[in-house]
């Protein structure tokens, strides 16, 4: 026992059993921790948390005047034997029940898990499971009842309580990319890339977030999954890149690619994404009634960028050789000019999915088609 400026202190064992995780004696400065310690702690109430810092995310105990640990909150979290402490430990399982992608759970949230997989927790405290995007809405709680491992007060339709098992309840998402055939990533997946429509499994009723493969500021979005499933269907907006000063040589549009000369170019609407050529880049924002800036210059080459109304969208996929003759080009120009309803438009897709399947157009003529059709239904 030692006395600092008055302050009586005392060497307490924490000794956190079977639990691997993470936890922090009084605050988030004091930890992490991972095994057994002996801090000095002074006479009074203390706490240890395990990691989510919320208000019932650790445990509070009491070192009195010998030094000896009593008052453990709740009861069931700890033992104290003098001045030991020592956390009771629970195994849960954590079922993913199908899920696609990883889940995160507070002491571990470094780590991602994507399997079935049982954890050493401590009762009787809130645990947080986050669906990998760590923003608001993007996580629920649950509570280890007792050293059964019972879980109790789960926070959210996204998971059940099964006994000592905490099972995900995953539905049905679909992300339909529309015309954009550049990459896209989801949260639960980190930084890895997926490429037109693609079903995944996701925890209902929690955030997620969506990035152009960009990923900086700017570049993604956050959404939800409906409680009974469903579709994100990406805005898409078509512009055309223009190389000026004769620039002759390839470029590409974030992951989408490679483009030469006078190209048109279906992206995201809204977000911020970049035109590189080989490693250097630079960032513009495309919405659908500009872009922002209008000029962008990398490795001393200027691109002009500018929204496309469908003629001259149509005069450049023509001279780019994507629409195989001028007659074709003018056919679905006047088609565009004629559609005014939602029907119109539907026919006017069917006609241009017919031209693909004969090779009148190609798929990218297609895809920047689509797009147009897209943004101008969205219009109506």
């Amino acid at each position: 026992m030692t006395i600092f400026a008055g302050l009586l202190t005392a060497a307490v064992a924490i000794d956190p059993g079977g639990y691997i995780g993470r936890y922090y004696i009084d605050n988030h400065n004091n930890g992490p921790f991972f095994q057994q310690t002996n801090p000095d702690l002074s006479e009074g109430d203390h706490f240890i948390d395990l990691g989510a810092f919320g208000a019932n995310t650790g445990f509070g105990f009491h070192v009195d005047a010998s030094g000896n640990v009593t008052g453990i909150t709740p009861s069931v979290a700890a033992t104290a034997v003098g001045a030991s402490l020592t956390f009771a430990n629970a195994n849960v399982t954590v079922d993913p029940n199908g899920l696609t992608g990883a889940y995160f759970i507070t002491p571990y949230t470094h780590d991602p898990f994507t399997d079935l997989h049982t954890f050493v927790l401590v009762p009787g405290i809130e645990y947080v499971v986050d669906d990998g995007a760590f923003i608001g809405g993007s996580a629920f709680g649950f509570t280890v009842l007792d050293a059964t491992g019972q879980v109790v007060a789960v926070t959210s339709a996204a998971a059940t309580g099964v006994g000592s098992t905490l099972q995900l309840n995953p539905v049905a998402f679909t992300i339909d990319p529309g015309g954009y055939t550049g990459d896209y990533g989801v949260s639960p997946f980190g930084e890895t890339l997926f490429h037109g429509l693609n079903h995944f499994a996701l925890m209902p009723l929690l955030a997620y977030a969506l990035d152009d493969s960009a990923f900086v500021g700017g570049s993604g979005f956050p959404f939800q999954v409906p409680a009974g499933g469903g579709t994100l269907r990406l805005p898409n907006v078509v512009i055309t890149v223009d190389p000026l000063g004769g620039y002759a040589g390839n470029y590409a549009i974030s992951t989408n690619g490679p483009f030469s000369g006078i190209s048109p170019v279906v992206v995201i609407t809204g977000l911020v994404t970049n035109l590189r050529i080989g490693d250097a880049a630079a960032y513009f924002t495309p919405t659908a009634t500009g872009r922002t800036p209008a000029q962008v210059t990398v490795s001393g080459v200027t691109f002009a960028l500018s929204l496309a109304s469908p003629g001259q969208l149509l005069s450049t996929l023509l001279a780019s050789g994507q629409v195989a003759n001028a007659g074709v080009a003018q056919s679905l120009s006047n088609a565009f000019v004629h559609a005014a309803t939602l029907a119109d438009y539907q026919k006017l897709q069917a006609k241009i999915d017919h031209q693909l399947t004969l090779g009148l157009i190609t798929q990218t003529a297609h895809d920047a088609l689509t797009a147009e059709i897209n943004a101008l239904i969205a219009g109506l």
